[in-house]
């Protein structure tokens, strides 16, 4: 009986705690290392430089994890190269703030992050101003 007293401790109770205190100490260093990229990334950018801030809003997001600018390439996210040729300037910025609105045609919802709940008007408008000028 004490053999699984101990084993229901370990497995049920034990185990998963520490799981779990685990799981956190790496959520809050990645968040750390996270909020220092960011922040470096942004070094020396003038924020008064919409386009400077643009590029560094795209770089600190890891915006090209998904999106290629070169052309020809795919990833799991539109390429972005030419967008401002194929679609309309508010169709980006609508993809942006909000985008699981509008999936283009080969791409998977829920995957981006809605941006429109994490980055302000200015920095949504400083973004778009950058990948207008992806070409």
């Amino acid at each position: 009986m004490k053999k699984k007293v101990k084993f229901i401790l370990l497995y049920f109770l034990a185990l998963p705690l520490s799981i779990s205190i685990v799981a956190y100490i790496l959520f809050i260093t990645f968040q750390f290392t996270l909020v220092a990229d960011i922040r470096e990334a942004f070094n020396g950018v003038n924020e008064e430089d919409p386009l400077a801030y643009g590029k560094a809003l795209f770089e600190s997001r890891s915006c090209i994890g998904c999106h290629p600018i070169i052309p020809g390439e795919k990833s799991i996210g539109p390429n972005l190269f030419g967008l401002s040729q194929r679609v309309p300037t508010e169709y980006i910025r609508r993809s942006i703030a909000s985008p699981n609105a509008e999936i283009s045609p080969g791409y998977t919802a829920d995957i981006m992050p809605n941006y429109g709940e994490i980055l302000n008007v200015d920095q949504i408008d400083a973004l778009v101003l950058y990948i207008l000028t992806i070409k």
